[in-house]
This record gives C-alpha cells, sequence and structure tokens, in this order.
C-alpha cells in the first residue's frame, strides 16, 4: 500500500498529469534542435520520440521503487535501503543535484533575457525579480504550486498555434532523404534529446502528495506523451522551416520562428514569446526548490521557512555570480549530465535495489534496511 499525506495536503490524482508534463517543459526547449541536428540531422525526430517512449518505462522504474518506500518519497526510500549514514549522504546528493537544475533553468532563461532584452541589466537584478516570485509560490504549499503548473501549462500551449504562421514558409524537402543515417547517429540525438525530459525525476519527492497515488500511474504516462507530442510538433516545425546549416548557426531556433510572427497590435512579437517563457520555467524550478525545502526538513534541525530561504539564496547566488559564456554553457552541460544519469542511470538501479532488497531480504515496507 503506497504512503499518502494527510488529504488536505494532496491534490487529485488526474493532476499528476499537469505536474509531469510542466516540469519537463523548461528552458531545453529553446536550443534543442540545434543540439540534437548534430546526430542523426533532419532523422533527429525519430530520437526525440524514442526517447518519449524510453521515459514510460522510466516512470514506471520510479512508480515501482516509490510504491515501496516507507514515507512514499526517496528521502525515506534512500534510507530504508541504505541505513541512514548512506542514505542522507544520497538525499544531500539529491538535494544538490535539485539546486543545480534549478540554476541551471534560471540561469538560461536569464541569459536569454539579458541578450535580447536588456542588455544592460545585470544578472543578479533579474534573478532576484524571478526567485522572490518562486519564493512567494513555494510559501503558498504543494497545492499552490499544482494549481500554477495547470495554468502555466495551458496559457503556452495557446501559443502552439502560432506556429502555422512560420511554416507558410516551411519546406518540407528538409526531410529528406529520410532514415539514411546510422545506429549511432540516432544514438547521438537520442542522448541529445535527454534533457528535454529532465523535470520527470521530481516525482521521487511529491509522490505522497499525490491523492490514490497507487492508481496515478496512467496520468505520469499521460503526462509523459504529451510532453513528448509537443517535443515531436516543435521539432518538426523547425526542421521544415530551417535547413541544417541554418540551424547549426542558430542559438535559439524556437525564438528565431517567432520572430517573423507579427501582428497590426503587436510588433515584437519574440518578446511576447520571450517573456511568456517564464510560464515553463517557474513549476519546475518552484518544485525543485520545495524538494529541497522538503530534505532539509528532513535531514536537518531547519524548519520549512528557513530552509525555502536557504536554498533560494544559494541558486541566487550560482545566477547571480558573474560568468562568462564558457561558464554559463559549463553549468548547463553539468545539469543536463546529472539530469541523464538519474534518469537512465539512477532511477533503475534504485527499482533494482528496491527489487532485490524485496526478494533477498524482508520487504522494506516494514522500514527494515
Amino acid at each position: 500500500m503506497s504512503y499518502q499525506a494527510s488529504l488536505a495536503k494532496t491534490v487529485s490524482p488526474y493532476l499528476l498529469w499537469f505536474l509531469i508534463h510542466k516540469s519537463q517543459t523548461g528552458i531545453a526547449l529553446l536550443d534543442f534542435q540545434s543540439k540534437i541536428a548534430r546526430g542523426a540531422g533532419q532523422d533527429a525526430w525519430v530520437s526525440v520520440l524514442l526517447t518519449g517512449i524510453s521515459m514510460h518505462l522510466v516512470v514506471f522504474l520510479l512508480l515501482y521503487a516509490l510504491k515501496h518506500a516507507k514515507k512514499g518519497d526517496v528521502i525515506s526510500l534512500h534510507v530504508q535501503l541504505f541505513g541512514k549514514g548512506l542514505g542522507t549522504l544520497l538525499n544531500a546528493a539529491f538535494l544538490l543535484y535539485l539546486l543545480l537544475f534549478a540554476s541551471y533553468q534560471l540561469t538560461a532563461y536569464t541569459q536569454v533575457i539579458q541578450t535580447l532584452v536588456f542588455p544592460d541589466s545585470p544578472a543578479w537584478r533579474i534573478a532576484l525579480v524571478f526567485m522572490l516570485m518562486f519564493v512567494y509560490i513555494v510559501h503558498g504549499g504543494f497545492r499552490v504550486i499544482t494549481g500554477i503548473s495547470i495554468w502555466f501549462v495551458l496559457i503556452p500551449t495557446l501559443l502552439v498555434a502560432t506556429l502555422f504562421i512560420p511554416l507558410q514558409y516551411a519546406d518540407w524537402r528538409n526531410f529528406l532523404p529520410a532514415f539514411n543515417h546510422s545506429l549511432p547517429d540516432y544514438a547521438r540525438s537520442a542522448v541529445s534529446s535527454v534533457p528535454l525530459y529532465m523535470g520527470a525525476e521530481l516525482l521521487l519527492l511529491y509522490y505522497p502528495y499525490i491523492r490514490n497515488n497507487a492508481r496515478a500511474s496512467k496520468w505520469a504516462h499521460i503526462g509523459i506523451l504529451h510532453t513528448y507530442v509537443l517535443y515531436l510538433i516543435m521539432t518538426a516545425a523547425t526542421f521544415a522551416y530551417y535547413n541544417l546549416g541554418e540551424l547549426s548557426h542558430s542559438v535559439w531556433p524556437t525564438l528565431g520562428l517567432s520572430k517573423i510572427i507579427t501582428f497590426t497590435f503587436l510588433e515584437r512579437f519574440d518578446y511576447f514569446y520571450i517573456f511568456n517563457w517564464i510560464f515553463a520555467i517557474t513549476p519546475p524550478c518552484c518544485l525543485a526548490l520545495w524538494g529541497c525545502m522538503r530534505i532539509l526538513r528532513a535531514t536537518t534541525p531547519l524548519s520549512g521557512r528557513p530552509s525555502l530561504w536557504l536554498a533560494a539564496a544559494f541558486v541566487f547566488a550560482v545566477v547571480a555570480w558573474p560568468k562568462n559564456a564558457a561558464a554559463v554553457e559549463l553549468l548547463k552541460t553539468a545539469a543536463q549530465a546529472a539530469g541523464s544519469v538519474l534518469l537512465y542511470g539512477y532511477v533503475p538501479l534504485l527499482a533494482l535495489c528496491v527489487f532485490a532488497h524485496n526478494r533477498l531480504r524482508r520487504p522494506i515496507a516494514d522500514g527494515t534496511a
């Protein structure tokens, strides 16, 4: 029987759809096309699709492990499986990952704002505005974060309709010749597309707050499906508009699509598009900060509010610290590598440890290690 938090703190099972989807559609959506094209070229959409499908297996393993956790989350599961010492160390490592994840999201978005909108504004000023908003949302609790996620799914979805404008200039011959790449090329594009699906691992922390979570798995898989369908649409629109040569020189291809969109009442639609991206990074950043708060409360004497401000201060310091382009790229690479290892390395290993513990020793549901 899966552990569940008190009823007043939980949300309906179908909201797992929005939480999963919104935690994955972050800053990577702005520039993933040029990265995946370095492998399979015009066939990279195949790798995006296959990686998305593989995420169903990752989520299955993740849910399998969580169903055997004493308190329904990875914090208690680490202690159950590995004891208090090693379990606390693993929780600390997961805390560092969450801080890195939030820092990467906000740093990359701050870079976009500085480059395209406010080149004279320092990073700390932009980061401060967003961090105060994130803290305010997280302070409201998990249910508030969930509500924000619902609205922040619905509002940006309306922008998908604007893709039909650049598609007026599409050249569908950009997809030809089709399926003419080797398996290593597809694998390289698949590896580059894994960061698109970062965020699903946050379920390791908020699973107990899903009502009737043992029966909510279908909504998690629907959220994954929603994510890679969106990425396929974005990939198809981008590859139809850009040829591979143009794509290789585009820093933010998704924003490039918005530059040719104009309305009589809105000349610079790309500015609207850029600021709309705050809807994309807010839910994953808030979930990551909320997760940091939970880990700090469980492993240190700190209460909720000091834990939240401590995590927020760390992320703000990382984002505000003066960095050149190479340092920003290093932060992105580190965060994406850590997320990829966590999804396709640690989650399967954790599920295997749970399976072995149940088979070779007493069931961990009783809290023994």
